[in-house]
């Protein structure tokens, strides 16, 4: 059972990143790499397929 104060809203951490002056750079680096992430697995040297990331900001 998920509560309220279990999770974050994406604008809610851009708040919170503004909120303690982090600067426009970082922070665009930061939520790009958590709103819509793909990782790439190197086997023996070979990439794989993109795998896309499912799980919410918690």
């Amino acid at each position: 059972m998920e509560q309220a104060y279990d999770s974050m809203g994406w604008l809610a951490l851009r708040k919170v990143l503004v909120y303690f002056y982090f600067s426009s750079k970082f922070l665009d680096l930061l939520l790009n790499c958590v709103l819509d992430p793909k990782f790439c697995i190197l086997i023996n040297g070979k990439k794989s397929d993109w795998i896309e990331a499912k799980s919410g900001f918690r």
